[in-house]
């Protein structure tokens, strides 16, 4: 990861709830989309609002390999345990191997690629935004998210 992608996730660290917004798409637009930049992904690679059983997926990445990517979008401060049963769903339908939900307070990755019998047991990382800042938080999130590992197929390596 380069200087400046840390530095913008640093920034991210420092938002206010008021810099974030309070709504879902605020969320998305104001904290999710740069978070995904500093990782190697641009606007072109997400779909958003992608359709799922009726419902809408707020990101989707996905890649030649068929690996998908979905993330879940909340008003900021919402609980996220409110809203697992949306998430698991999303992931049974998409076969994601990485499901993540923020309310631009905190984040929580999932992998529905372990199987578990209970869906909370899928939780890699729950993250305070403020952890941000963190290089050894940054570090362990590049090795699931970062885009190279999505295309090349090694992501699964490294959950």
């Amino acid at each position: 990861m380069n200087q400046e992608h840390r530095q913008e996730l640093q920034r991210l660290a420092e938002l206010s709830a008021d810099d974030i917004g309070d709504n879902e798409n605020k969320v998305k637009y104001n904290f999710i989309i740069p978070f995904l930049e500093s990782f190697g992904y641009s606007k072109k690679n997400l779909d958003f609002e992608h359709s799922a059983q009726g419902n809408r997926i707020d990101i989707l990445i996905g890649t030649n390999s068929g690996h998908t990517i979905l993330i879940e979008a909340k008003s900021y401060g919402k609980n996220l345990d409110d809203h697992i049963a949306q998430v698991k769903r999303y992931c049974d339908e998409k076969r994601s191997i990485l499901a993540i939900i923020t309310n631009g307070e905190e984040l929580r990755f999932y992998s529905p690629f372990w199987r578990k019998p209970d869906f909370t047991e899928t939780l890699i990382y729950s993250i305070s935004r403020r952890q941000l800042s963190d290089i050894a938080i940054i570090e362990k999130i590049e090795n699931i998210l970062s885009r190279e590992f999505l295309e090349d197929e090694k992501i699964d390596e490294h959950i």
